[in-house]
């Protein structure tokens, strides 16, 4: 059987023609590369933002942890205790690791200041209340000023630069 060659030759290109619509064009990948491109972009740009803010919460959770500790300690101490104590020491300074954990020996005591675990330093000072006037007309506010105190936590870190800071104050009260 012979078949004529113009038949092969236009049958070639009936199949050509028809298996040509259901592919992609050059032209239409590589824009469809591009797109996705650039989307993953877009969105590896967002995954940097989420790491940046999940380590600024880890932080702040850490310093509220540390500030915390700290107050409660004060506050958990006699009126008269915690006051004297700034007499003697006016700033009470501790150290703490990045995860927040005290510096202390194993009976306690503070740690010296020179020790690699340490990431934060805490400085806590005190500062009695002054009252210009009567918070009611008429009364005498010793009572108050004597019985009363701001405490001022100060944490910095990382240690040595010591260039961020954070800093709350607390009133102390003596409920008699």
């Amino acid at each position: 059987m012979h078949i004529p060659f113009e038949s092969l030759r236009g049958a070639q290109c009936r199949r050509f023609k028809e298996s040509r619509g259901a592919g992609f064009t050059l032209v239409e990948v590589v824009l469809a590369i591009a797109i996705i491109a650039f989307a993953l972009t877009a969105i590896l740009g967002l995954v940097g933002l989420a790491v940046q803010g999940t380590k600024d919460a880890d932080l702040y959770a850490r310093l509220a942890l540390i500030n915390r500790r700290v107050v409660s300690e004060f506050q958990s101490q006699p009126f008269l205790v915690v006051t004297g104590s700034f007499a003697v020491h006016p700033t009470n300074t501790s150290y703490y690791d990045l995860y927040g954990t005290p510096l202390t020996d194993c009976y306690g005591n503070p740690i010296a200041a020179n020790t690699n675990a340490k990431y934060f330093q805490c400085d806590v000072t005190n500062s009695k209340l002054v009252s210009p006037a009567p918070i009611l007309s008429g009364t005498d506010n010793t009572a108050l000023i004597q019985n009363a105190a701001m405490m001022q936590v100060k944490i910095r870190w990382p240690w040595p630069q010591l260039t961020g800071t954070d800093t709350t104050v607390t009133s102390i009260v003596n409920y008699r």
